[in-house]
């Protein structure tokens, strides 16, 4: 069985030191890839990797007091199973440099929860496209955390254990598959286009009022004679924003979409 946890030490709560699967080490650069047994040398040993790069980090020997945890496949009947990609909760920082940033430090900060997800597992009976391994890009809820009325930290309902959360169909928009976003359901991702030459617009603002040119379309846009790259016309208050490998869109139902200009 794959190893998804090491503690090394006797006193597991408080002294041991504990080495996860996807946790992010020596200061974010690197993050836990395998955690393996070496039967030759009768030892454990932790690799580590940034981007295509893969070191052995640690070997621990069997002589020293040794805890471990396997990964078991569970499955729900209804929800995906999801953990945070690069194993955090909140995007919270920014490069400048060589020097990274905190820029918020609120849990309630929505902006900067953590909107990226990687696949653990499908629901049962699932045959849709997405797979294990998939990038899927989340509400912003599933992974923050808020405080409950006598200020203790608690996650929402989407959290399973550890580091392992339940979302459905609703609480995800977009999916990566090699390589590829696409867009899930109902759901569909529009680019805001710079403000035209107007008297009607103010100075202040810098996008066309409600239009957009489509960026990832659903099923049911195709269906109704819309392509990706075309200009649309949305609804009032229909934009949730995302930031998308660099690029600012809105989160938008079929619904919203009004006119193809």
């Amino acid at each position: 069985m794959d190893i998804r946890k090491i503690s090394i030490g006797t006193d597991y709560k408080s002294g041991a030191m504990h080495y996860i699967v996807g946790q992010e080490v020596l200061g974010g650069g690197y993050s836990i890839h395998l955690i393996q047994h070496n039967k030759e040398q009768d030892s454990y040993m932790i690799w580590i990797q940034k981007q295509s790069e893969v070191l052995l980090w640690k070997e621990f020997k069997t002589t020293m007091p040794i805890s471990l945890e396997y990964k078991f496949l569970m499955q729900s009947p209804h929800y995906f199973i999801v953990k945070p990609l690069k194993g955090k909760r909140y995007d919270n920082t920014k490069s400048y440099g060589d020097k990274e940033l905190i820029i918020s430090v609120s849990e309630e900060d929505h902006t900067v929860a953590n909107r990226f997800a990687k696949v653990i597992n499908l629901p049962i009976g699932y045959a849709g496209d997405i797979s294990i391994g998939d990038t899927v890009l989340v509400h912003h809820n599933v992974f923050k955390y808020y405080n409950d009325i006598y200020g203790r930290q608690k996650s929402g309902r989407s959290w399973l254990k550890d580091d392992l959360f339940l979302v459905d169909e609703f609480q995800f928009f977009l999916y990566k598959k090699d390589n590829q976003w696409k867009a899930y359901d109902k759901y569909c991702f529009v680019k805001p286009i710079k403000k035209k030459q107007s008297y009607i617009v103010g100075s202040g603002v810098n996008k066309e009022p409600l239009q957009g040119e489509i960026v990832y379309i659903n099923n049911q846009l195709k269906e109704l004679g819309i392509s990706v790259g075309d200009t649309v016309c949305f609804e009032p208050h229909s934009e949730y924003h995302f930031n998308i490998e660099g690029e600012d869109l809105y989160r938008m139902f079929t619904q919203n979409i009004t006119i193809k200009l």
